[in-house]
């Protein structure tokens, strides 16, 4: 009947004068008590000492009653590996388990089995092989540690919390081969790979593992989920030790599915995949080879799942999450990357079973019936956020809940009470209309960060960037003040800019703000940068700004003026706004005598979503020396119908008119040619073609507005629109 669990109590019984038979039966009763007090019915446990009957035939009873039961706790001290009895229950209990899918062994170190270092001590004392590989494998499975068992028997201050910790991880596994066991629940997991490394070296076809889990399905209708897994802090599993200091270690991928005892209760197949048996990756160690990896790995199997869910360590997690966004073109499914700050393994306090199984689940909008809501991004979910990975960046080095931010744009949704709660205002990307594919592009250019500080020594990062007069970087990102500001009067650093530019190296202005945006436009200072060939970075995220830097180098090579346009457009929903010059004139210095008519040469652009309109005119000079240091004044008009002279009456009319864009007043002399900033915002949207005309015309300020002549090296018109 539900709730009459079973399960089998294993230990080694000492010589009879031996005061561990009594701490050993004093562990069962508590153990049998904290079993009791969390779950709503008497869970049945059985024990040699207390349940054998005088006269009854040993052998029988343990064995029926080892049939019967669902659970296994063999109670682990030295003993036990020489006790033939233990050795026959254990493996009579690992027949009846290949046998059905409802029964599992969870081991308790109930005396020290091994040293310090991890090293077992009671494999010397084994005499038999059968007893070492005995040992070995049991140890393999250890979960609960002699010093929780000891801090149990002696009512230590953490002894109540640690049995709850114990007894709640076995009620909870107890209730799932109980549900499986009556039908309620299928086998709904299964390893496809456990050892990934290797897979493209071999030429490897899952499609045919794949194709075989179909007869362990549970849930026919629809694709499953495929887990992938790398590492972490979320597989990690406690070393054998003895020590008060927890040691952790990454455990393999049946260890990591051994502590999901809910994933049996969610209705969708679930495929693992793990990068590793035994050598598993820290994240503090994945880069541009393993986003490659990865990616490879799911355009093989894109077409078998309806989502993906990568467990990843917290470290890197947004740059991997970055980088993938940009190397899948036309995603059509959820990738979910989630980790954890507490192990699986730490029953109690852990953040890993709920950041896992709420990935999956919302890997699977087909299962759970979220049709219209589905996320065709790559995402983080941490917590109860989930957040577009590219926008993503590590906010507190601990923290269960609040581990990741997205500083500069909404969560896309957030998760109550296991419901999923997407955000309203369409943040989500829209379904593409073509086929998913993942480019072949190698993200191995070399990309360096730069952040500024006062102060910061140049010849350092000299000897960094740059051997032999030639750039040892592809590209260059650049940390700024603020909007994008730099050290403009540092003309080793302009120099070092000029340089890097001019021998091909692009190079990113992004902010080192935790939120906010670089508008190199805006200012006179951070001007300096975009009229050097900088690149204007808007919000990304130092993570997003390299990874898709890294990207666009290795696919468009050397096409410098591609890898500049892709960069200030948001390609994967990275940057809040997208920006676009056009150029007014031929290309020559432009000369105004005194007015100029000039025709952009752009071709078409975005006109849809402008926010934002700059005109940049650079190196503005005066041609007439009798004029030196007078303030004049120029006037910005767009599509007038005519030429008209600078001191005409049309003109005059022609201010007070919508045409009208802009002017402003500045000193001017032969020998300082200035830079002038202005947005013109609103006015100007309404004559945005790829045909529009400026006319510029000047006047002396201070001399009865007489008309001038003066040249301006460029004008450019910047043209930030949303997403």
């Amino acid at each position: 009947m539900e709730g009459e669990y079973q399960i089998f109590i294993s230990y080694a019984w000492e010589s009879d004068t031996d005061k561990n038979n009594k701490n050993v039966l004093k562990f069962v009763e508590l153990l049998e008590r904290g079993l009791n007090s969390v779950s709503a019915k008497k869970i049945k446990c059985f024990t040699d000492k207390k349940d054998l009957i005088p006269g009854d035939d040993v052998t029988q009873v343990i064995m029926e009653n080892l049939k019967n039961s669902q659970l296994m706790i063999p109670l682990i001290s030295p003993p036990y590996f020489t006790s033939s009895w233990c050795q026959k229950e254990w493996a009579e209990f690992e027949k009846l388990k290949r046998g059905s899918n409802y029964k599992t062994i969870l081991p308790i170190e109930y005396k020290s089995v091994t040293y310090d270092d991890g090293k077992y001590s009671v494999s010397d004392d084994l005499e038999t092989e059968e007893q070492k590989n005995f040992f070995h494998k049991v140890n393999s499975r250890l979960r609960t540690k002699e010093r929780e068992v000891k801090s149990i028997l002696n009512n230590d201050d953490q002894s109540v919390e640690l049995l709850d910790k114990i007894c709640r991880r076995i009620y909870v596994r107890l209730k799932e081969l109980a549900n499986e066991r009556i039908g309620e629940k299928g086998h709904n997991h299964y390893i496809i790979c456990d050892d990934l490394e290797n897979w493209q070296s071999k030429k490897f076809d899952f499609s045919k593992q794949i194709e075989a889990s179909r007869k362990n399905r549970s849930y026919e209708d629809y694709n499953p989920v495929a887990v992938i897994y790398t590492g972490g802090t979320i597989g990690m599993v406690d070393e054998n030790n003895e020590t008060d200091d927890s040691k952790y270690k990454s455990g393999n991928i049946h260890e990591v599915i051994d502590q999901l005892p809910k994933l049996s209760n969610l209705e969708v197949d679930v495929h693992f995949y793990s990068y590793s048996s035994e050598k598993l990756l820290d994240s503090s160690n994945i880069a541009s080879r393993e986003w490659q990896f990865l990616a490879q790995l799911i355009e093989s199997i894109y077409y078998h799942y309806q989502g993906f869910v990568i467990l990843h360590g917290a470290n890197t997690m947004s740059y991997t999450a970055s980088a993938l966004s940009f190397m899948f073109e036309n995603l059509s499914k959820p990738v979910i990357l989630t980790g954890a700050e507490i192990p699986l393994t730490d029953f109690v306090f852990t953040d890993a079973d709920d950041n896992t199984l709420r990935a999956i689940v919302l890997a699977a909008p087909l299962s759970t019936q979220r049709i219209g809501e589905e996320i065709p991004e790559v995402c983080i979910l941490f917590g109860k956020y989930l957040l577009r990975g590219n926008r993503t960046t590590k906010k507190k080095s601990l923290d269960k809940s609040d581990g990741f931010d997205s500083p500069n744009y909404p969560a896309l949704g957030t998760i109550d009470n296991d419901k999923f709660n997407p955000v309203d205002g369409g943040v989500v990307t829209e379904m593409p209309g073509r086929a998913f594919k993942l480019g072949s592009y190698s993200l191995a250019a070399p990309v360096f960060i730069l952040e500024i500080y006062p102060e910061m020594d140049l010849d350092i990062y000299k000897k960094l960037l740059i051997k032999d007069e030639q750039p040892n970087i592809r590209g260059l990102i650049i940390k700024s003040y603020g909007p994008g500001n730099v050290p403009d009067g540092n003309q080793d650093f302009i120099g070092l800019i000029e340089k890097l530019v001019a021998k091909g190296v692009i190079v990113l202005n992004i902010t080192q703000c935790y939120m906010g945006e670089v508008v190199l436009q805006l200012f006179e200072n951070n001007s300096i940068m975009f009229d050097k060939g900088v690149v204007n970075g808007g919000d990304m995220t130092t993570e997003a700004a390299y990874c898709k830097l890294k990207y666009l180098l290795g696919r468009y090579k050397n096409d410098l003026k591609k890898i500049r346009r892709e960069l200030r457009r948001s390609i994967r929903g990275e940057r809040s706004k997208s920006s676009f010059s056009a150029y007014f004139g031929n290309g020559d210095k432009i000369l105004v005598q005194p007015s100029a008519t000039l025709t952009t040469s752009a071709g078409t652009f975005p006109f849809n979503n402008c926010e934002n309109v700059f005109l940049r005119f650079k190196n503005i000079k005066l041609s007439d020396k009798v004029l030196l240091d007078q303030k004049i004044e120029i006037l910005i008009f767009a599509d007038l119908p005519e030429v008209l002279e600078a001191n005409s009456d049309e003109l005059l009319e022609y201010r007070k008119s919508k045409k009208f864009i802009a002017s402003f007043s500045r000193n001017l002399n032969l020998n300082n040619s200035i830079n002038h900033n202005l947005n013109v915002g609103q006015k100007i949207y309404k004559y945005l073609s790829p045909e529009m005309t400026l006319q510029i015309i000047g006047f002396s300020s201070e001399r009865k507005r007489k008309s001038l002549s003066f040249s301006i090296e460029k004008v450019e018109m910047v043209i930030f629109f949303q997403n």
